[in-house]
């Protein structure tokens, strides 16, 4: 929370809130059904999917790159997908 300091005290800031905001009995609800909210989930899986393949994969070559001599000679020129089925 942000805050306002004078000389003497500090306080929050205040927030003007419309007073048709406040008046409301009900809040604006997100469409809770059919395709749109169907494809809206498919998409959030798609990234978090592709998001953790790509960290696999980072997670991956750092193991190669911190390995000893040895075995980054043998790793040397493998695919990701060669190092993921050799590892």
């Amino acid at each position: 929370m942000s805050t306002v300091e004078t000389a003497n005290e500090i306080r929050p800031f205040q927030v003007d809130i419309p007073d048709e905001a406040l008046g409301r009995g009900q809040l604006a609800q997100p469409r809770a059904a059919g395709p749109r909210t169907a494809l809206s989930v498919r998409l959030a899986a798609r990234r978090s999917a592709v998001q953790a393949a790509g960290d696999a994969q980072r997670r991956l070559h750092a193991l190669v790159v911190a390995a000893p001599e040895i075995l980054r000679e043998r790793l040397r020129g493998r695919s990701t997908r060669q190092l993921a089925a050799g590892l």
